[in-house]
């Protein structure tokens, strides 16, 4: 079964280019590669990028899952905050940093959005 996580990412850094650097590194840090890597200055804060990226894993079922995304992002923080999986048509599940939790410096905040495919083949968002 197939797994994708939307991240989400907010790095204090001056530039784009330390942005990418920074992204690499998040990249080896979670143990994933991230995909379809898109930043911009936060609009809130010139200091701040936001980036958005994709990865995707895949596990017998629903509860292999899981505890594989939650292994991936203890290598970023030891906390988190989490929604319940949901159990519906799809299954979906959700969280973000505890504020200051983040292991790697530049990295403000992190969340994620885990979410499957249905039989149509389709991912569905969470």
């Amino acid at each position: 079964m197939k797994f994708y996580v939307e991240w989400q990412f907010f790095l204090a850094v001056a530039s784009q280019e330390k942005c990418a650097k920074l992204v690499d590194k998040i990249s080896g840090v979670l143990g994933v590669n991230l995909n379809e890597v898109k930043s911009e200055r936060y609009w809130k804060e010139s200091a701040v990028y936001t980036v958005g990226a994709q990865s995707s894993f895949e596990a017998a079922n629903p509860k292999d899952a899981l505890d594989a995304i939650m292994k991936t992002i203890k290598s970023l923080a030891p906390t988190w905050i989490v929604t319940v999986p949901s159990d519906d048509d799809s299954w979906e599940f959700a969280g973000r940093s505890n504020p200051g939790a983040i292991h790697l410096s530049g990295v403000n905040s992190v969340s994620f959005s885990v979410l499957t495919v249905k039989n149509t083949g389709l991912a569905e968002a969470v």
